[in-house]
Formats: C-alpha cells, structure tokens, sequence
C-alpha cells in the first residue's frame, strides 16, 4: 500500500528518496515499498553527527524526503525536493513551516491499491547509505537490488531457526 502511495504520488524508477526516521517499523516498511517501486532509498547511519547529515543530504540531492519532524526541520532549508512527506501528524502550521505536502499516512488511504510497476532489475540502483568507514570517516555506498538481496538472504540464513539449534538439555538434571 505505501509502494502504490508513492507510485500514486509520482516517485519513479531511479528517484532518490530521503528516509529521515530512526531505525524501526516505519523506516522499513517505506524502505521496502521504495524498493518495490525501484526508487532509491538514501539513508544515514545514526553514527553521523548532525552536520555530516546534512552534507550526506545534499551530496544525494534527494527528489523525495520522506522524514518525522526532526528530519524534516533538518531538512527544511532544502528547496530541490519535488516533495515532502511527513511521518506522522503534524498541525497546519508545522506543515506550512517545514514545507510538508502531505503525511505518508493519508496518502497512503488516498491511493490503497494504484498499480506498482514491475520489480527493479538486479543491476538497478536500490539504496545509497551514509556511515563511517574504518577509519571513522564518513563515506557514501551505493547498493544494487541484488546486492542487497544478498545482504538479505545472509541475513534470513543467519536468523534461521533449523533443528540442530534446538536447545539441549542435560539428561542428568531431567531424570
């Protein structure tokens, strides 16, 4: 529903889209329909002080920004996004301030059920993540859909439940 919200609201194949949210849910269900629709998630690692942020922001130069409050008035000087979208409800007057259209939540009931374009291919861009390398600094990586399919798949493998993980018991305390 929030990929056919967004596709509703004109995002496209290719359009790099600013998720400002904590890690959680929401971050992941609007990652996920970003994906569905092949738009480009940018995010940044909660590592990344206020300033390196904002200069990850407008080095991406985001066509969407999907934030809630904080990350909007992060992004509030920004004019190059074509549109705002909040998480959350915020008044009139917070709305006009932070230059939001809508909230992602009723766009997402305006639109329930809009035809999603096809998946992305393997070899589209799907992400472009912001955090620090090993020497602290910050840097930008940009993901395809089939590597973070792998980045996926290693995880589900990883978090798999399979019968040798079974807890043993120790027969001598269980008579």
């Amino acid at each position: 529903q929030i990929a056919s919200g967004l596709h509703s609201a004109g995002v496209r194949r290719g359009e790099f889209v600013s998720l400002l949210l904590p890690p959680g849910p929401a971050r992941t269900a609007v990652a996920h329909a970003c994906w569905r629709i092949g738009a480009v998630v940018v995010a940044t690692s909660t590592e990344l002080t206020l300033r390196e942020c904002e200069q990850a922001h407008r080095q991406a130069r985001p066509g969407v920004i999907i934030a809630n409050r904080s990350g909007l008035i992060l992004t509030r000087a920004e004019r190059s996004p074509w549109l705002r979208l909040a998480v959350g409800r915020l008044r009139g007057l917070n709305r006009a301030v932070l230059g939001v259209g809508d909230n992602l939540a009723d766009l997402v009931a305006h639109h329930p059920h809009i035809t999603v374009p096809p998946p992305p291919a393997p070899d589209d861009s799907a992400a472009l993540l912001f955090a620090r390398d090993r020497n602290h600094q910050p840097v930008g990586v940009y993901y395809t859909t089939a590597e973070l399919s792998q980045v996926r798949d290693t995880v589900a493998e990883f978090l798999t439940a399979r019968p040798r993980d079974r807890a043993r018991t120790d027969d001598r305390l269980h008579p």
